[in-house]
C-alpha cells in the first residue's frame, strides 16, 4: 500500500492539488482578518452616512471571536467548494482515462487503492484545516483584543473542520465509482452537502446529520455537546459506508480492468 499511497501523493504534487487545497484554506485564514479589521468598517462607512463604530458592532462582530468565526464560515462554504471540484477526479478520471489497469494488472488490491487515497487526501485536509485554522487565530489575536485564548478551542473547530473535509472526500469517491465524470461527481457531492443542510435545517434533526458539525464548529467552544457526538459519530459511520461502498463498487467493475 506504501507505492500506492506514494503514488497519490506524486500525482497531488505534479497535478497542484495539496497547492490548491492548501490556498484555498490559507486564503481565508489571513484574508478575514483584515476584511474584519479594516475593509468592511470602510465599506460600511461608504454606504452608511453616519455609521458609528456602535452602529458597526450591530451589523458586523468585529472582534477576534467575529474573524475566527468568520474564516470558518467561509471555510465551510467557498473553500470547501474549491476542495470538492479540486478532488472530484479522484476516481472519476482514473475510471474515464483507465490508469487503473497498470495497478490492477500488476496485482494491487481496489481496498488499497481506494484507502491509499482516504489516507493520503484525508491526512492533507486535516493539516491543512488544523494549520491554517491557528494561522487565523493567530493573525485575529495580532489584529483584534484576544477574545479567545485557549489553542484548544481552535484545534476542536479545525479538527472538526478536517473531518468534514474527509466526509466530503468519501461522498468525491462513492460518486466518482458510479458517474466516472469529475465534473459531475463534484456536483454530486455538493448537492448531497446542501440537501443535509436543507433537510436538517427543515425537520430540526442537524444532530443527526453530518451536518450538525458545522454549528459545533462556529460555537468555539472546547468542550464537545452531546449532539455533535451524535452528529461525529454518524459523520464517520457514513464516511466508513462510502468507503466500502465505493470498493464494493470497483470489485463487480473488475472484470473491465483484467
Amino acid at each position: 500500500m506504501m507505492s500506492i499511497m506514494k503514488k497519490e501523493i506524486l500525482d497531488g504534487v505534479r497535478n497542484y492539488r495539496f497547492l490548491i487545497i492548501f490556498f484555498a484554506l490559507l486564503f481565508f485564514a489571513v484574508l478575514d482578518p483584515v476584511m474584519t479589521k479594516y475593509i468592511l468598517p470602510e465599506i460600511l462607512k461608504s454606504q452608511f452616512d453616519g455609521m458609528t463604530p456602535e452602529m458597526m458592532a450591530q451589523m458586523v462582530d468585529m472582534t477576534q471571536r467575529g474573524a475566527i468565526v468568520s474564516y470558518l464560515g467561509d471555510a465551510k462554504e467557498i473553500s470547501s467548494i474549491v476542495i470538492v471540484f479540486v478532488l472530484s477526479g479522484l476516481l472519476a478520471r482514473e475510471l474515464t482515462e483507465k490508469t487503473l489497469i497498470l495497478p490492477i494488472c500488476s496485482g494491487k488490491k481496489f481496498t488499497e487503492i481506494v484507502l491509499s487515497k482516504i489516507v493520503v487526501f484525508g491526512a492533507f485536509t486535516m493539516f491543512t484545516a488544523i494549520f491554517t485554522g491557528f494561522i487565523n487565530f493567530f493573525y485575529a489575536s495580532i489584529l483584534f483584543t484576544m477574545d479567545i485564548t485557549s489553542i484548544w478551542i481552535i484545534l476542536k473547530s479545525s479538527l472538526i473542520m478536517g473531518i468534514m473535509l474527509m466526509f466530503m472526500i468519501s461522498i468525491i469517491l462513492l460518486t466518482g465509482v458510479f458517474v466516472r465524470k469529475a465534473i459531475v461527481s463534484g456536483l454530486l457531492t455538493l448537492g448531497f452537502i446542501y440537501l443535509q443542510g436543507i433537510i436538517g435545517g427543515l425537520f430540526i434533526i442537524n444532530q443527526y446529520l453530518p451536518t450538525g458539525l458545522y454549528s459545533e464548529m462556529l460555537l468555539l467552544t472546547e468542550t464537545i455537546s452531546k449532539e455533535a457526538w451524535i452528529s461525529l459519530t454518524i459523520t464517520i459511520l457514513l464516511s466508513v459506508t462510502f468507503t466500502s461502498l465505493s470498493i464494493i463498487r470497483l470489485r463487480k467493475m473488475e472484470i473491465a480492468f483484467r
